[in-house]
This record gives structure tokens, C-alpha cells and sequence, in this order.
């Protein structure tokens, strides 16, 4: 396995494009509330891999940008096209010119970011101030979940 973020995933897309399970709805509901967005927004989704919450981002009539540096995540992300949604190659540290957006997410990639470089250029294309990070959280009752973080 890579310990480059940007390949890391390349060798298990498929595992992650069928298992990764997508965001409740409660999560789009209250970021188009936080974030003041009503349809026709546009939204970057930084390190969308696959376009789980791309997609999820389209589908309340956003327009939405996915962005991620692993072309073969993103080929697994083309694979279902949405309306309203493209994707395209490139980092948050040094992003390519995508024009302005009324808020920026990421799910599951802030983590993976050299925030220091990456803040301020994604504070560049935003128009205010709403960058929304998030992720799945383990749970640790789960026998699962225990036997996992203890490997």
C-alpha cells in the first residue's frame, strides 16, 4: 500500500467503490442549512474518491465539482454519472482554477490535507466562509469495530 494519500487507494477502488456506505441524508440537510444553500450552488468536494458524497451533493440540485488527485478513484467516480456533477483531477494544496464556489466539503479527506497550504487556497475560491469537513465515526461497542483498532 502507498503511504501517498493521492495513490493510497489505487489498489482497492473496487472494495472501496462497493463497501464504502454512503452519508445519512440528515448530513445534506443540514449542510444546505449551515451553509445557506439552495439549489443551483455551487459546492467542490475535496477528495471525493469514488463521488460517494458527490453524488449525494448532486442529487439536491447542487452543482458540484468533485475533486480528488487519484485518477483511478475518479474513473470509479465517472462511472456513474450524475447531472449537475463533474469531476477533476487535482489537490487542495495547489488546486487547479475551478472558478468560485458558495461552499466546499469533504468527506473523509480533510485528514489527508496539508492544511496549512490547503486552507487558504480553497479560501480563495469561496465566496464567505463555508468549508464543511466530515466523516464516519467508529463505533466502539461494535466487537467489530474493537477487534479492528486493536490489529
Amino acid at each position: 500500500m502507498s503511504l501517498d494519500p493521492r495513490a493510497r487507494f489505487s489498489s482497492t477502488v473496487e472494495d472501496y467503490r462497493r463497501f464504502r456506505p454512503d452519508y445519512p441524508a440528515a448530513l445534506f440537510d443540514w449542510i444546505a442549512k449551515e451553509c445557506d444553500l439552495a439549489g443551483g450552488a455551487r459546492v467542490l468536494d475535496v477528495g471525493c474518491g469514488t463521488g460517494i458524497s458527490s453524488r449525494q451533493l448532486a442529487a439536491r440540485g447542487w452543482e458540484v465539482v468533485g475533486l480528488d488527485p487519484n485518477a483511478d478513484m475518479l474513473a470509479a467516480a465517472e462511472a456513474e454519472p450524475r447531472p449537475g456533477l463533474r469531476y477533476v483531477q487535482g489537490d487542495a494544496e495547489d488546486p487547479p482554477a475551478l472558478g468560485r464556489f458558495d461552499a466546499i466539503v469533504g468527506g473523509q479527506s480533510f485528514h489527508w490535507l496539508d492544511l496549512d497550504r490547503a486552507l487558504p487556497r480553497l479560501a480563495a475560491m469561496l465566496d464567505g466562509e463555508r468549508v464543511v469537513a466530515f466523516w464516519n465515526l467508529r463505533e466502539p461497542s461494535d466487537p467489530m469495530m474493537r477487534d479492528y483498532e486493536a490489529l
